[in-house]
């Protein structure tokens, strides 16, 4: 594996997971209602969970992907790119 083929990996891998970011910001503050109702019924019987505690979870969630995403995606196509 070369450095052009690395820098083409981790590129491609940051673009992949940024979007996945954003759909899920969409999916969560643009159609709040309809995540929660899904996932509230996908998890029926099992926990009784408030939109509120949800949103909690989900925000939290999101910046742990996003400190993933930075760490693992973003600053080795940074290194590669810039630096190499």
């Amino acid at each position: 594996m070369d450095i052009a083929m690395l820098k083409a990996f981790f590129g491609w891998a940051a673009v992949v997971n940024f979007s996945i970011m954003v759909l899920w910001a969409l999916l969560l503050f643009g159609f709040s209602q309809s995540f929660f109702g899904f996932f509230s019924k996908l998890l029926k019987g099992s926990t009784e969970l408030s939109a509120d505690t949800f949103a909690h979870i989900n925000l939290q969630a999101m910046a742990l992907y996003e400190i993933f995403w930075y760490v693992f995606s973003l600053v080795p196509w940074i290194v590669l790119s810039f630096c190499v």
